[in-house]
């Protein structure tokens, strides 16, 4: 199991985008301004998140970037 802080932020994100979206993930694409594939595969892990990208995913689900990263032990 992957266990860098990048990887504990995508979890900790992905966990936030799944209890206030559900399955309205195309909701939380569009609020973002990406595809749904795109927003997947950060989720997933499957494509490395960059800075801007997490800032945006953060600021759309009300929390702080400083916070992300504090809470996963960055």
């Amino acid at each position: 199991m992957d266990t860098k802080p990048e990887a504990e932020a995508v979890k900790k994100l992905r966990e936030l985008a799944e209890s206030r979206y559900q399955r309205r993930l195309k909701v939380l694409a569009r609020k973002c301004g990406w595809e749904r594939a795109k927003l997947w595969r950060i989720l997933t892990g499957e494509q490395e998140a960059k800075l801007a990208e997490m800032m945006t995913l953060c600021a759309v689900l009300g929390v702080s970037l400083s916070h992300l990263l504090h809470s996963v032990g960055a």
